[in-house]
């Protein structure tokens, strides 16, 4: 793992390693789906440890029940070859709007900036759908030419209907969209 970054530090951001962004709402799964993915479990640090001990000491993404816990860019290295990017959620967390428009230009200016990024993990929840912010943020990679899958989380948590529409709902937004930048899948995860 590396220091969070913010917007006026994301020049330190070096490597050779291509990089693979999660981005999602707030409260989507970004950070359970992320360390399932590093750690094999949702939680790998102690639930005992203070939010600003886990910040200090991302050797996992910090999971919260509050929305917009994630406010910097956390960097997890797998094996040299390979470097998850965990950016800060957007949507309905609580907080000031000059905070909320200090994630959308650090988020924004690791989509321009970034010479490594080769893919972007777009999160949503399936319980409640694509929302226009979801909407938002794929224009905003289209246009910044990042190619991006979207993957729906907490489909645990949804009955079989609700799934199958949160997937058709996705599966017709990414249709209308140019096909070199969209990957054509779209993935469900607990």
């Amino acid at each position: 793992t590396y220091p969070v970054l913010v917007a006026q530090t994301l020049y330190k951001m070096k490597g050779r390693a291509p990089q693979v962004a999660f981005v999602g709402r707030s409260n989507v799964g970004k950070s359970t789906l992320l360390n399932m993915l590093l750690h094999g479990r949702p939680s790998p640090v102690s639930q005992h440890l203070s939010e600003s001990k886990k910040l200090r000491m991302p050797s996992a993404a910090p999971v919260s029940h509050v929305p917009g816990r994630t406010r910097h860019l956390f960097r997890f290295e797998i094996g040299g070859a390979l470097q998850f990017v965990d950016l800060p959620g957007y949507g309905f967390a609580k907080t000031p709007q000059e905070v909320k428009d200090s994630w959308k230009e650090l988020v924004d200016g690791f989509l321009k900036d970034s010479d490594r990024l080769q893919r972007v993990v777009s999160l949503v929840d399936a319980r409640v759908g694509v929302k226009a912010s979801d909407e938002e943020l794929w224009e905003l990679l289209l246009e910044r030419e990042r190619p991006f899958m979207v993957v729906l989380t907490k489909a645990d948590q949804c009955t079989p209907d609700i799934l199958n529409r949160s997937m058709a709902h996705v599966v017709s937004h990414l249709e209308m969209m140019p096909s070199t930048y969209v990957w054509p899948y779209v993935h469900a995860v607990s």
